[in-house]
């Protein structure tokens, strides 16, 4: 999987509500763009243009990251705009295309 799709705003929402906690940086390497992932207590990964992906920490976050873009293009690669959020004074809510379709936390 190239870094370049997992910089897409449509993913990086998805994600982001999907996967609290992660964080993802777009950088350059010297294979092109250059992604790393962290989750702030050790687990790391380092994916580069040319394919080669680096993980660091007993945490797999590469993992977790390649189960959310499946899940991504299972719903057709939705973009930024077909991501909405609904916020609330009891909280707030990240959705897909309707308010109907939340999309919750994976852990």
């Amino acid at each position: 999987m190239a870094p370049t799709h997992l910089t897409r705003l449509g993913f990086a929402l998805y994600a982001g509500a999907r996967l609290p906690g992660l964080s993802m940086v777009e950088g350059s390497g010297e294979a092109g763009v250059r992604l790393w992932v962290a989750d702030g207590s050790g687990s790391a990964a380092v994916a580069d243009a040319d394919g080669s992906v680096t993980v660091y920490g007993p945490r797999d976050v590469w993992k977790d990251v390649e189960a959310m873009w499946a899940e991504y293009e299972r719903l057709g690669r939705p973009s930024d705009r077909d991501m909405g959020i609904t916020v609330t004074p009891c909280g707030q809510r990240v959705w897909v295309r309707s308010a109907e379709h939340e999309v919750s936390a994976a852990w």
